[in-house]
Order: structure tokens, then C-alpha cells, then sequence
């Protein structure tokens, strides 16, 4: 063969050579990104692979891949070394090489590519004075590449490949060492990126799981702060977690999960008040009222609580917040000191946030169930005072039932002043008949001050008795033995400065009662009050009412002394004018004021205004409370009955506005509104026997009582039949259609503004 067809040849033989390394370079590649394309966050596989095609193809003896941990690079994989290289790599890491990533760290191939960022070539570690001489001494190597992992120029990673000969790596092996090194990085990106997503998809589960715990239990607060707690354990791998929340008695832990002796940590912790210092993670996060960590709570001088209970060495706590002021704190623990990261501390106070707003949830929610109890039971009462004109009793019983049930106490009693001792008028409890019984023959002295009765109503203040033990003044034992109770609560029934009465009640538990619940029972005092009072006064205008009668005139007594008038009371009917007026504001000022300030008021108003019907010879139906009926034409026919109507309640507006400026004085902010309307209606008696009233029945009565709850202060609306009927005498105005409650169509209304002229004498 010529010397040309030698050199053909070899030719031939060198491009077949590189064609074939060509293909092995592409199929390692293949299976690289093939392992990768089958890897979620297992990298394993995918550096193992690297390694192997670094040592097959880039002709390397050994190969490591080292990833960066926070200031020191860590092997993660290793291929081509013994025991004892391996052995030696181990002891590399104790000896605290590859921590060295500042710039001009010299000393390790790892050091130099963190420093520089790019990959360094050592061809021969023996004529390198910089190379650590431990490193040159123990492991059997000569030539060394290190390849960085970038993300972002930042150096994540690195691929060291050694040859124990002295032989320096080509520029194609270098390049392919840089393609694997990329590789790497996609792979540890993927990796990141699944995890991060697995990690934000767990978060967002577990905050819907808290939110969906939240909307279906509106009742168990429990339930919810313990699945905010679950997942915060979780989700931060902790070993144990607690919520700590403020209760009107103090601190308390209502939610524990993970790892925790629950009898240790309720005798300890429970027992504990919390203060605003440095000794405890709780103390800390209400000092400082921000997210709170402890790395190591051993090696923290200032830390003396929960070690030994919790076997606890990292700790965090997160503050539960409603505005200004923390409710409560969300506590995880570590028993390894393991700092918590960012992104978790994040989380925490996500789910401090949610456990927050739980928590002010269900407060808002008892607030309100509270004040619909506290609404409901004083609808009750107000309804049976309605209903019991001359009977104190049912209100009495009412009273006390609600004011025992919603101020949380066991036994209730209303005593009423008898001369010189206090008489048992309504029970409530299970002691109630027995308690009843005993003091048939052991009454209470009225200025006996070794009984919460008696000191109450001789002070004519609350009396509230936390432990009768511990009271210096309590001698009733004989009573406490039978009742069995410790802490007690008395309140006087005051009427006009004078205490006629007490509200007690107890409870078998030293547990005293809230301020809440002392000012709810003082307000159903109150009513008990105003109740007797009530009484007392109807049965005084019942008794005057009777006196009266005899001063009626001639034609009224023979009209209802007659046939004829009897006939009347079975029932007729008639056109007549009604007129319906009340105050405005009442019910606020009722509520607000004294009760003798509203018997005064309702005196003055009742003796004004009646003086009034009695001159425009009007009928009145009734009155109850600060409302009154008052109708005409009947049972004494009149002429322009309209018009004595809407000239009452003129009448009745100037007076009131008179009487009005007296109570601005004195801070009562009072209205007066009037509806009249005119229409056939049937009259008669009505009522039972021994209580029979003269009263009215038709849709003229419903109309009347709906304008006039549609009257502003100061205002006297009239029916469209009334104002045709007073449109010569009285100035009107239309106030437009008005939409009322019992009738299907808008009904026209008139404001009445003046009478031109007098009524007319009467027939």
C-alpha cells in the first residue's frame, strides 16, 4: 500500500473514530435528558447518570457532584472511587473543606469554581503550590476539572472528574463535562420547581381546608384552630404545635397537636400566668407583638420555659391579632434546633391570620346570639307586661327566668320589701320550691347585712359575693348549706330612689359573674321595677276610673243606663274618626333613663293630653304606654267629627312642644306623631268578665294606627276622607302615596298643618 493510501486510511479511521464519539456523546445526552424527562424530584438517578457518562466519556477515573448548602458545598453523588477515596472525601467535609466559596479561595478545585463562578482545570495538582497539601497527599489524583452548576450565575453546584495519572482533560471533553453540568442544573430547576409547586399546592390545600372548616363550623371554634394547627405542624415539619388563646380567665392552650405530653403541659403550662418578658416564646411574642423565634432554646440564656415539658429546641410563635390587641398565638416547636425558614414563617402567619378571623368570628357570632337572647327575652317580658295590666306576677316569674338563663346562674329569686323582712315572690332553679319553703319560716330582714339580700336593699346597690367563704359579713349559713352555693349576686329594685325589692341569684361554683352579665341583670331589675310600678298604676287609674264615673254627664249615663245603650255595648256600628298618637323616641328613652324619670314623663304626657280629649270630646279607647286611641261619634254622636280630631291633635302637638322644651332641659330627646283616619267601624264591649273595655274593630282603626306609625316627630297625617272633610277649615298638605303594612294598594296621605277656625259648639 502507497504511502498515500496509508494516510487515506488513517484518515478514514480518525473520522470513523470521531463519528463514533460523536454518536456516544449524543446518546449520552439522550439518556440524560431521558432520565430526566422521568424525574419529578428524585434526583438521584439523574446525577448518577451524569457521573457514569463523565467517567465513560470524559475518560475521568472518578467523578463527584457537589451541591451548595447555605456557605459549604456537600457530595451528593460519587462514582469511580474506593473505600478509602470515599473514605477521604469524608474527611475532606470534617476538615471543613469546600466551606471556602469566597472569592481567591484557592486551596480546593470546589473553592476555586465558587470564587470564579466558571470551570477551572488544574492539568497537574503537583506543581500547584495554592492546592491544599492534605488534599494532594490523601487521595490519589494528578488532574483535576471542576465544572460549575449556574442558575442565574450563581453557583449551585459542582462536577469535580479527577484522573489519578497526570493528563490534562481536552477541550471536547471540557465541553461535554459543561453540557452535563447543564443538564444537571435544568434537572435540579425541574426538581425545584415541581417541589415548589407540590409545596404552594399543599399550602393552598391546607388554607382551603382551613377556610372550609371555618364556613361549617360556626359553633366549634375548637374544630377549626385545631385544623389551623394540624397544618401548620405539617406543612413546617414541625414536631408539635399549640394555639394559645386569651379567655376572660386568663391564658388557656385550646388546640394541641403532634408530639406532646398533654398531662405534663396542662399541669405546667395551665397553671402559669402569662407576662410580657423574656422567659417564655409566649412572653416574648407579647412584648415584642410581632412573629417571634427561638433557634435554640437551650442555648438561650433567658429561655426557662416549656424544654423539659415540650422536649423542645427550635420554637416560633406567631401573634393572633383582632385590631390592636393579641388574642391569642399560634406556637410550633422543633426538637431538633432547626431555625424555620422565610417561606414558612410566611405561611404561619397566614394561618394565624385565618385563626384570627375564626376566632373573631364566633365572638361576633356569640355577641350577636347574646344580644338576640337579651332582645327576645326582654320582647317576652315587655309582652307579658302588656298583657298583665293588673297582675305583677307573670311579669315577676318572667323576670327572673330569663335574667337566671342569660346571666348564666343556677338558682333566681325576686324578693319584694313586707314591712320588715323581704318575701320570696318568684323563684326560678332547682332549688327554687325548697328555697320557697324555707323562708316561709326564716324571712329575711330587710337591713340584715350578713345576707347579700339584706345588704343590697338596705344600700339599695349591687351586691356581688365572689365566695361567700371569704365574705367577713356573710352569716346566712344555714341557707348556704341548703343551696349550696358560693358565689352570689344581688340586685335592688329601685323606684323613684327608693329600693322596693332585690333580684338574687348564685351559683353553686366559686365562679363570680362578668361584668356583662352584672349589667344585664341590673337591667331586668329594671323591668321588674318598672313592672310594679305599672301595675301600681293602672290599678291606681282603674280606681280613679271608678270614682270618675260617677261625674259623668247626665246624657251619657242614661244612654249607657238605657235599652237602647245596651244594645249598643253588644255591639254596632258606626262611622266614626280615629285618631292614634304616640312619642317618638320612646323606647330609647325608656331604656336609657331612670324608671321613675319615664313615669314622670308618661304622668305629664297622659295628664296633658287627656285633658285634651276630654275638651274635643273624644272617646279614649285606650292607652298603653306612650300610645293612646282615641276615636269620635261614639258612644255620643258629634258633628265635623274630623274635624274635632284633627283639632285635638293640633291641640296636642302645640301642647307637646310646650312640654317638649321642659324635657330638652333635662336631656330627654322626645317626638310626638299623630294619624287620623275616618271610616265605619263596629263598637262595643269587649274583654272578659270582670275586665271589659268600650272598643272599636275595622280597617279605620288599622289605618289610623299605620299613619300614625308612619308620622314623623311632629308630624299629624291624615286619611284622603279626612282631608276632604277638613280641606274648608284646616290647612293640609299631600305628603304622596304611602305604602302601609296590611293594605295591598299605596293610600294617599295629608299632613295636617293648622285649623283655620274653631270647631263648632257641640250639639
Amino acid at each position: 500500500m502507497t504511502a498515500q493510501g496509508r494516510r487515506e486510511l488513517g484518515g478514514a479511521a480518525d473520522l470513523e473514530g470521531e463519528l463514533a464519539e460523536s454518536r456516544a456523546r449524543e446518546a449520552a445526552l439522550a439518556e440524560i435528558l431521558a432520565v430526566i424527562s422521568r424525574t419529578t424530584t428524585d434526583l438521584q438517578p439523574v446525577f448518577d447518570t451524569i457521573l457514569r457518562n463523565t467517567l465513560a466519556l470524559g475518560r475521568a477515573d472518578t467523578a463527584v457532584l457537589q451541591l451548595r448548602n447555605g456557605e459549604v458545598f456537600q457530595g451528593v453523588a460519587g462514582m469511580g472511587m474506593s473505600a478509602q477515596e470515599l473514605d477521604f472525601d469524608n474527611q475532606l467535609r470534617e476538615r471543613g473543606h469546600g466551606v471556602a466559596v469566597r472569592p481567591g479561595a484557592r486551596t480546593t478545585v470546589t473553592g476555586r469554581v465558587a470564587a470564579g463562578g466558571r470551570t477551572v482545570h488544574i492539568p497537574d495538582v503537583a506543581l500547584d503550590d495554592d492546592y491544599d497539601p492534605w488534599v494532594r497527599d490523601h487521595i490519589d489524583q494528578r488532574t483535576l476539572l471542576g465544572v460549575p452548576l449556574l442558575r442565574e450565575r450563581e453557583v449551585i453546584g459542582v462536577i469535580i472528574a479527577r484522573r489519578r495519572a497526570q493528563s490534562p482533560f481536552s477541550t471536547r471533553e471540557i465541553a461535554l463535562l459543561e453540557i452535563f453540568a447543564s443538564q444537571a442544573t435544568i434537572a435540579i430547576e425541574n426538581a425545584r420547581l415541581i417541589k415548589t409547586t407540590q409545596e404552594a399546592l399543599e399550602r393552598q390545600t391546607a388554607i382551603s381546608k382551613v377556610l372550609s372548616e371555618m364556613s361549617q363550623s360556626v359553633f366549634d371554634l375548637n374544630r377549626v384552630l385545631e385544623s389551623v394547627a394540624m397544618n401548620a405542624v405539617r406543612l413546617c415539619a414541625a414536631d408539635n404545635g399549640s394555639i394559645a388563646q386569651l379567655k376572660s380567665d386568663g391564658w388557656r392552650l385550646v388546640a394541641n397537636v403532634g408530639d406532646i405530653d398533654q398531662e405534663s403541659m396542662e399541669r405546667n403550662w395551665g397553671n402559669q400566668p402569662i407576662e410580657a418578658n423574656r422567659r417564655s416564646l409566649t412572653g416574648r411574642v407579647l412584648m415584642d407583638r410581632k412573629t417571634t423565634t427561638i433557634v435554640d432554646a437551650l442555648a438561650d440564656p433567658e429561655y426557662d420555659a416549656g424544654v423539659g415539658i415540650f422536649n423542645v429546641r427550635s420554637l416560633i410563635g406567631v401573634p393572633l391579632t383582632r385590631g390592636d390587641e393579641i388574642i391569642g398565638v399560634l406556637i410550633l416547636r422543633r426538637q431538633e434546633p432547626k431555625p424555620f425558614t422565610p417561606e414558612e414563617i410566611h405561611l404561619l402567619e397566614t394561618f394565624a391570620d385565618q385563626a384570627s378571623i375564626a376566632i373573631e368570628n364566633v365572638r361576633l357570632f356569640d355577641e350577636t346570639k347574646d344580644q338576640l337572647e337579651r332582645e327576645t327575652a326582654t320582647a317576652e317580658i315587655l309582652r307579658v307586661t302588656a298583657q298583665s295590666t293588673f297582675e305583677v306576677q307573670p311579669v315577676l316569674d318572667a323576670v327572673i327566668a330569663s335574667a337566671t338563663r342569660l346571666a348564666g346562674a343556677e338558682n333566681g329569686f325576686v324578693y319584694q320589701v313586707d314591712g320588715e323582712v323581704l318575701r320570696m315572690t318568684a323563684a326560678v332553679g332547682e332549688k327554687a320550691e325548697l328555697m320557697r319553703e324555707w323562708q316561709r319560716t326564716n324571712p329575711i330582714g330587710a337591713n340584715d347585712r350578713g345576707t347579700s339580700t339584706g345588704r343590697a336593699f338596705s344600700e339599695g346597690r349591687t351586691v356581688h359575693i365572689p365566695d361567700v367563704h371569704a365574705d367577713p359579713e356573710y352569716r346566712y349559713w344555714d341557707a348556704q348549706k341548703l343551696g349550696n352555693f358560693r358565689t352570689l349576686l344581688t340586685v335592688p329594685l329601685t323606684r323613684q330612689g327608693t329600693t322596693i325589692g332585690v333580684i338574687a341569684m348564685w351559683r353553686t361554683e366559686m365562679k363570680p359573674f362578668s361584668d356583662k352579665e352584672i349589667n344585664l341583670v341590673q337591667t331586668f331589675a329594671d323591668q321588674a321595677a318598672i313592672a310594679i310600678a305599672n301595675v301600681e298604676l293602672f290599678r291606681t287609674v282603674e280606681r280613679q276610673r271608678g270614682e270618675l264615673s260617677r261625674f259623668l254627664s247626665p246624657q251619657v249615663a242614661a244612654l249607657v243606663t238605657s235599652v237602647e245603650g245596651a244594645k249598643m255595648l253588644e255591639g254596632h256600628r258606626r262611622q266614626i274618626t280615629v285618631a292614634f298618637c304616640d312619642l317618638r323616641n320612646f323606647t330609647a328613652f325608656a331604656e336609657t333613663a331612670e324608671p321613675e324619670e319615664v313615669l314622670g314623663v308618661l304622668r305629664e304626657y297622659h295628664r296633658f293630653m287627656g285633658e285634651l280629649i276630654v275638651e274635643h270630646q273624644g272617646t279614649l279607647e285606650h292607652f298603653a304606654g306612650d300610645g293612646m286611641m282615641i276615636f269620635f261619634n261614639d258612644p255620643v254622636l258629634v258633628d265635623r267629627h274630623e274635624l274635632r280630631a284633627v283639632r285635638m291633635a293640633c291641640g296636642m302637638r302645640e301642647r307637646f312642644e310646650e312640654m317638649a322644651r321642659s324635657w330638652q332641659k333635662r336631656g330627654y330627646e322626645l317626638g310626638f306623631g299623630v294619624g287620623i283616619a275616618t271610616g265605619y267601624a263596629t263598637l262595643g264591649r269587649i274583654g272578659f268578665e270582670g275586665r271589659y273595655d268600650y272598643g272599636a274593630v275595622g280597617n279605620v282603626v288599622i289605618l289610623a294606627q299605620r299613619l300614625s306609625a308612619e308620622a314623623k316627630a311632629g308630624q299629624i297625617l291624615v286619611s284622603q276622607r279626612v282631608q276632604a272633610a277638613v280641606e274648608a277649615d284646616a290647612e293640609t298638605t299631600s305628603v304622596g302615596d304611602l305604602t302601609l303594612k296590611g293594605f295591598t294598594r299605596p293610600i294617599p296621605a295629608f299632613a295636617a298643618e293648622s285649623v283655620k277656625m274653631p270647631t263648632p259648639a257641640r250639639s
